[in-house]
C-alpha cells in the first residue's frame, strides 16, 4: 500500500541511502543520556528524529559509540518522563543515531505517542 508522508516524515531511503527498517519522524525533544544507569554525568541534548527502532539527536556533550547508555525523554507532552534503554550506533560531531534496547510495551507505546505527534510532541 501506498501512503503519502506527512511534511514532518523522513523517507526511508533516497539517493545513495540505504533502505531502513522503520519510518522516522522529524521531532524537537528535550533529551538527557547518560552512561550509568543512576543518571550520574548526563549529557543533555535534543531529540530531533525519532522512529520504531531509535532516534536521532544533537547532545552537548560526547558519548562513545557502540555503547549502552541510559535515555529520559523529556517532553513537555508526556505524563511522566519516558526512560529507556539504547546504544550509540553512530556519531557524526554532535549529532547522534541510537537503536532502542529492550522496549517494554509501555515504552514503546510512549515512542509512538511521540512519533504520533511529530514535532507538537
Amino acid at each position: 500500500m501506498n501512503r503519502t508522508l506527512m511534511l514532518n516524515e523522513i523517507p526511508n531511503q533516497g539517493p545513495g541511502r540505504p533502505m531502513r527498517r522503520f519510518l522516522r519522524r522529524k521531532v524537537d525533544v528535550r533529551v538527557r543520556v547518560s552512561a550509568d544507569a543512576q543518571g550520574g554525568n548526563p549529557v543533555h541534548g535534543r531529540c530531533t528524529t525519532v522512529g520504531e527502532g531509535g532516534f536521532g539527536a544533537v547532545l552537548t556533550g560526547e558519548l562513545p559509540e557502540h555503547r549502552q547508555v541510559y535515555v529520559e525523554f523529556r517532553a513537555g507532552k508526556l505524563e511522566d518522563n519516558l526512560r529507556v534503554i539504547a546504544e550509540v550506533r553512530q556519531k557524526r560531531g554532535f549529532q547522534y543515531g541510537f537503536k532502542f534496547l529492550a522496549l517494554t510495551r509501555e515504552q514503546r507505546k510512549s515512542v509512538m505517542a511521540i512519533f504520533a505527534r511529530g514535532l507538537n510532541a
